[in-house]
């Protein structure tokens, strides 16, 4: 697949990743390595919050119309799917 080619040499798959499947796309997740997390702190999901609204608003004119800007709202205006699991483990 393609998201495992690209996130080839990323993140720590042993540590863990997981599928996330939605209506239009299916998103790969794999926890940090130490390196990775030292370098950018502390991990946490923004959708569904004030910080994913703001970033979803900086992004939006870089979105086409339609169906494509619908699922970028949707992405980080819902809250995830695991919203009360913990990202940073």
């Amino acid at each position: 697949m393609k998201a495992l080619q690209v996130l080839s040499g990323v993140g720590d798959a042993s540590a863990g990743e997981w599928w996330e499947v939605g209506e239009i796309a299916t998103h790969l997740r794999r926890r940090l390595t130490s390196d990775e997390a030292a370098e950018i702190g502390p991990v946490c999901d923004v959708r569904g919050t004030t910080e994913g609204t703001r970033r979803f608003k900086a992004m939006r004119g870089y979105f086409p119309t339609g169906e494509a800007l619908a699922f970028g709202y949707r992405e980080a205006m819902d809250p995830p799917p695991s919203a009360n699991a913990d990202v940073t483990a």
